[in-house]
């Protein structure tokens, strides 16, 4: 299973999902479909390098795989 951590890195960084929008670009709804478990892994590739862009992160930072 993969977990997002969209969230962790929104905290960790002292961001809102607004500034996320604003950084990246891309659309509310598209946003939280990648910060939830079951739909990250459907997101288009372009789409996880638009937001490890905008948090200035790797995509790999963007997830972490559960045993």
């Amino acid at each position: 299973m993969i977990r997002s951590r969209i969230d962790d890195l929104l905290w960790q960084k002292r961001l809102r999902v607004k500034d996320l929008i604003d950084r990246s670009g891309l659309a509310r709804e598209t946003i939280f479909r990648a910060k939830k478990d079951e739909t990250l892994p459907s997101c288009k590739l372009e789409t996880l390098e638009t937001i490890a862009r905008a948090l200035d992160v790797q995509i790999r930072d963007l997830f972490e795989e559960l045993p």
